[in-house]
């Protein structure tokens, strides 16, 4: 199954991630949006990073695994970040639906960026 959220990071910037979960396995991890990222290739390393995780990895796992890389590799995310990335997946593949309101298809502009989930993950990073 297919699972999609879109989410407008601190910033002002557009972050989107798609990926498929069979098995619970993640699978065909996708990010797009309006960020930047040099080198821009570092992506698909991302990407790959999250393959093969499993969709109940706890969020400051997927958080740990992407900065590992981040560092490992010297990969500048600009407009986006490791958590920002975690935060959407998680919403994606536990909410079922994207920040936009849109019941997981991304395609609906505008509404509220907000959500009940936002807090929970941000609970979950910082410990509390």
């Amino acid at each position: 199954m297919e699972y999609i959220a879109t989410k407008k990071v601190t910033g002002g910037k557009l972050l989107r991630v798609k990926c498929d979960v069979e098995g619970g396995i993640l699978s065909n991890v996708s990010l797009t949006g309006d960020f930047f990222m040099h080198p821009e290739d570092g992506v698909s390393e991302l990407e790959n990073a999250l393959n093969g995780m499993s969709n109940e990895t706890p969020v400051r796992d997927f958080v740990s695994k992407l900065n590992d890389l981040i560092h490992e590799k010297n990969f500048e995310l600009v407009g986006f970040s490791a958590s920002n990335i975690a935060e959407t997946l998680v919403e994606a593949i536990r909410g079922g639906k994207d920040s936009w309101g849109s019941g997981g298809t991304g395609e609906t502009e505008g509404g509220d960026t907000s959500s009940g989930l936002d807090e929970l993950v941000r609970s979950a990073i910082s410990g509390k």
